[in-house]
């Protein structure tokens, strides 16, 4: 595999230059002294290389070849980042060589010119993951760790390359062409998460876990885009770790919410039924025939608490067209025998509240002590149907 070379012009185009060109500075472009390599969110890799060129007072031509590895040449860019000040004339492609161009400059003085060459390099790819810890007690924290995983086939070998993530710190590291090495790209300490009970008729008859975590300075992290990636969740048990389950992070921008799935509840269960639907007439045409009608469905949710803390839940229910509801109730019971219950009297039962999340969702957040149930019935009104 060779790695990319600069190029030095030919001697024998300079003797065929004619009077008018003769005032133009064949530059060589010398080695790289540093290089950076960007792994972008959108999958790309940009590479940007730093070297000092030495310039002629006037025009100056400079060329850049590369070999064995596949470059965005479209994407090529040359800056100035110090010393002699010039700019950028033109920028030349030679017929029939898709691994070069060429670059005219014009410095306003002889010297060092230090520049900065970036371009789109294929062959580098990054995997991203997460793997968060869940410290024991009942403050709920965790450790989370970013990883990002490095893989170089893109024939180009970096010696000392200064590698950037989308998210992570800058670090210095080699990598050599064909090489696969895995990075410790952030690590977060007693990051706060809320656990989250959640049923939905349309995933399943179980209730859902989820742990949540804020992306922000109150939530210990806040430093970014958390980039989306696997995670896999354990729980501190003593001096080992048990494994808890794994779900795929969505990207979460700042101030927003990542949720991430870690399976089904033992601790809560919800009965849901749909007990009468009906019409309410709004409107009849003239021979008396309904045109225009309220669609009324009752419900009925039961959500028992089987542990000795309290528990809040979601219930989603999916709706279309307008709608909104009507009469809800709630009573706390208690249990005093397989499947029977009393009411709790006297005993605090907080209210829950009906969200309406969007258009189409409904979200009833209930509270539910421990070792009790609360029933919800309520009626779901479809409006205006013909």
């Amino acid at each position: 595999m060779k790695p990319m070379l600069p190029t030095i012009l030919s001697a024998c185009l300079s003797l065929c230059c004619t009077c008018a060109s003769a005032a133009v500075a064949l530059t060589t472009l010398p080695d790289r002294e540093r290089v950076m390599i960007r792994f972008e969110d959108s999958g790309q890799v940009l590479v940007e290389e730093a070297r000092t060129l030495t310039l002629d007072k006037g025009t100056n031509q400079i060329g850049f070849t590369w070999l064995g590895v596949d470059i965005d040449r479209s994407s090529i860019q040359l800056l100035g980042a110090g010393g002699v000040g010039f700019n950028v004339i033109r920028a030349t492609y030679p017929p029939g060589q898709e691994n070069s161009l060429g670059w005219e400059v014009s410095a306003t003085a002889a010297g060092a010119a230090q520049v900065r060459i970036s371009y789109l390099l294929q062959g580098i790819s990054r995997e991203l993951s997460y793997r968060a810890v869940v410290s024991e007690g009942k403050d709920p924290r965790l450790s989370l760790r970013v990883y990002q995983r490095l893989n170089n086939a893109s024939g180009e070998n970096y010696d000392a390359a200064a590698l950037r993530a989308a998210f992570g710190d800058l670090r210095d590291s080699p990598l050599a062409s064909g090489e696969i090495r895995q990075q410790l790209s952030a690590r977060f300490l007693e990051v706060p998460f809320t656990k989250r009970y959640i049923y939905d008729p349309a995933k399943g008859e179980r209730v859902m876990v989820d742990y949540v975590l804020s992306n922000s300075a109150d939530g210990k992290l806040g430093k970014g885009l958390l980039p989306g990636a696997k995670m896999r969740i354990f729980q501190q048990t003593g001096q080992s770790e048990a494994f808890l389950g794994e779900d795929v992070a969505k990207p979460t921008p700042l101030g927003e919410e990542m949720v991430l799935h870690i399976g089904d509840s033992k601790d809560l269960t919800v009965r849901r039924a749909q007990l009468e639907t009906r019409q309410e007439v709004v409107q009849r045409d003239s021979d008396g025939h309904v045109v225009l009608w309220h669609q009324l469905t009752d419900m009925r949710f039961e959500v028992e608490n089987f542990t000795g803390d309290e528990k809040r839940i979601e219930l989603d229910e999916h709706l279309d067209g307008e709608w909104d509801v009507a009469n809800p109730l709630q009573l706390l019971e208690k249990r005093i025998a397989p499947e029977k219950y009393e009411e709790a009297k006297g005993e605090a039962d907080p209210a829950g509240t009906l969200e309406r999340k969007d258009a189409d969702n409904l979200v009833i957040h209930l509270t539910v002590p421990a070792g009790r149930r609360v029933v919800l019935t309520c009626t779901l009104r479809r409006l205006n149907r013909h």
